[in-house]
């Protein structure tokens, strides 16, 4: 959506049948930056990516219990487009690096402390040596 100048003011990523991904936004934001586009200036509806839930629990179908999504325009979640970029980039650097499959390893598995969540991701790699060496470094300052 743009004002009557034509400058961009809002960036909706839905359509009636087009459902771009999160890559395909992150992309187009990327090239409205290249292209000389502040992306402070305008806001992106975020819905899609964030999962936004649009069920209406106020609205009352056939039965009195029924709950109607409302529609996308009436339900808008705007961010900046800068924020909703670096949130993308962010998104896809956790992904790439295996760390979204970390949290969701901790999240399934029953942890009562931030020592064995470490341990569950860790197998044995930085975390372990990193407690090695600094038991080694308390034991030799106190002898």
């Amino acid at each position: 959506i743009t004002d009557e100048d034509g400058f961009l003011t809002r960036f909706y990523p839905h359509s009636g049948h087009y459902r771009p991904g999160e890559a395909h936004v992150q992309r187009m934001l990327f090239h409205l930056h290249h292209c000389g586009i502040d992306l402070r200036t305008f806001e992106v509806d975020t819905q899609q990516i964030l999962h936004v839930n649009r069920k209406d629990s106020t609205a009352q179908g056939k039965d009195g219990v029924a709950e109607e999504k409302k529609k996308k325009i009436q339900s808008l979640h705007l961010k900046q487009a800068l924020y909703v970029a670096c949130l993308l980039a962010h998104k896809a650097r956790f992904i790439g690096e295996g760390i979204s499959e970390r949290i969701h390893k901790i999240r399934k598995s029953d942890v009562a402390s931030v020592t064995e969540a470490l341990g569950t991701i860790d197998n044995g790699g930085y975390w372990k040596t990193l407690r090695l060496e600094l038991s080694e470094q308390k034991m030799s300052t106190t002898s």
